[in-house]
């Protein structure tokens, strides 16, 4: 088993923190969708895969990164203290597992990169 280059970050109750400054208990879908666009464009990061979470109230975000610079646990307390500092946002803190699993729920508005088939064309052979 190898490690897929990919991390996974979990964001949960975006509609209900500072992003959505909501307090009735559901997610702002204004605030996510804001959120989405932000993270779509990261500049330092390309995003693979970015949905709403099962709950409805979060957000997963999927980017690629590098081995040979740094292990998975390096990644993602490196991305962590990016993701508070850059977009004030606290990032799950069981996603340091490297083998965590990630339920994809069906999303209509999930982004997929466009490029995906094309920067790994082992993934799609045709």
């Amino acid at each position: 088993m190898e490690h897929s280059g990919l991390l996974c970050l979990d964001f949960d109750h975006v509609g209900c923190s500072e992003v959505g400054k909501q307090s009735y208990g559901h997610a702002d879908s204004l605030a996510l969708q804001k959120l989405k666009q932000q993270l779509i464009i990261d500049r330092h990061f390309t995003t693979w895969l970015l949905f709403t979470s099962p709950s409805g109230e979060g957000l997963k975000w999927v980017i690629e990164i590098s081995l040979a610079m740094c292990d998975h646990k390096t990644w993602f307390k490196s991305v962590q203290k990016y993701v508070r500092d850059t977009y004030q946002l606290e990032v799950d803190d069981k996603c340091i597992n490297v083998s965590r699993a990630c339920f994809l729920p069906h999303d209509s508005l999930c982004y997929v990169n466009p490029t995906i088939f094309t920067n790994h064309p082992d993934i799609c052979p045709f």
